[in-house]
């Protein structure tokens, strides 16, 4: 049983920091480590695709100023019939799928939605090339953007791109070529009849 925890969280490049007994329950552990969103719900999906109970899963903050927040998770674990394999192996492989591709909601990410749309006509829209998610407001006070399942602060660079100014809604920034004036990019929350404009 043990072994085959350890071998699912080398599969998934999850460091275990402890994985003992609880107390006077020698059939119960107790499992902590660190992990962003998304390799903790892999972690836990293989885990449960096992014959096992796991219970009391908690979670704490970790380097929340990372772009991707790492998060200290710790849970029980119960194994029945020595761990045995119970989930059809495609259910999982889809999901891991899902996971892989950040197709779905990472909650360990502290953002806002804000309201609607500011653009002018001289900007060069990239809502469609990059994915603006969320604008928030850091645990330092400062604003930030998550674009591509990234954070991103005023200064930072996107693919040679400046941040310069994070609004409500809209992200700006900007990019020099030799002396010429610099070129203005915007980067919004998506709508419908966005076009794809070219990064360059």
């Amino acid at each position: 049983f043990l072994s085959t925890i350890n071998n699912i969280a080398k599969e998934k490049e999850i460091i275990i920091n402890t994985l003992s007994p609880v107390n006077d329950q020698p059939l119960k552990y107790k499992l902590t480590f660190v992990a962003d969103y998304y390799s903790f719900i892999s972690f836990v999906y293989k885990l449960e695709s096992l014959d096992i109970i796991l219970e009391g899963i908690k979670i704490h903050p970790y380097k929340i100023e990372n772009n991707i927040p790492i998060h200290d998770i710790s849970f029980t674990i119960i194994p029945r019939n020595d761990a045995s394999p119970m989930l059809v192996k495609q259910k999982y492989i889809d999901f891991d799928v899902e996971v892989d591709n950040k197709n779905i909601r990472n909650p360990f990410q502290h953002f806002v939605y804000f309201g609607e749309q500011e653009l002018t006509k001289t900007d060069v829209n990239l809502s469609m090339e990059y994915k603006l998610t969320g604008i928030g407001i850091g645990v330092d006070g400062k604003k930030e953007a998550t674009i591509d399942n990234k954070l991103y602060r005023i200064g930072d660079e996107l693919d040679g791109k400046t941040i310069k100014t994070i609004k409500k809604n809209t992200v700006i920034m900007e990019k020099t070529i030799k002396d010429s004036v610099p070129k203005k990019y915007i980067i919004t929350f998506r709508y419908k009849n966005e076009k794809k404009t070219d990064k360059n």
